[in-house]
């Protein structure tokens, strides 16, 4: 006898008598362990239509939307000096100790 994995999966109310429908159309056996939540092979979560998997807990998860493209958070950016397009000579700091008297 082989171990399957399996996944608990408990759909939304309204979507529960659809995804019962979808797991008596495939060959293998599909327990039931609780009111609404169904024993189901791990194989199969990749073909479960997404519309039946709204508002489903799957092994005590609810399930989010899947997004269409990635959504990426840019890090925030922080200005430490003032930039500059062009690059500055490099400037000599005076000594103020060192000053010449004014010449009259």
């Amino acid at each position: 006898m082989t171990d399957i994995e399996m996944v608990t999966i408990e759909p939304a109310q309204e979507n529960a008598a659809a995804f019962a429908v979808w797991c008596l159309a495939r060959d293998a056996h599909v327990q039931t362990v609780s009111a609404g939540g169904f024993l189901v092979p791990l194989d199969w979560y990749p073909g479960i239509p997404v519309e039946l998997l709204y508002g489903a807990y799957v092994d005590g998860y609810l399930f989010d939307r899947p997004e269409p493209q990635p959504v990426v958070a840019e890090p925030p950016t922080v200005r430490l000096k003032a930039e500059t397009t062009a690059k500055s000579p490099a400037t000599r700091k005076r000594n103020p100790r060192t000053r010449k008297a004014p010449q009259e």
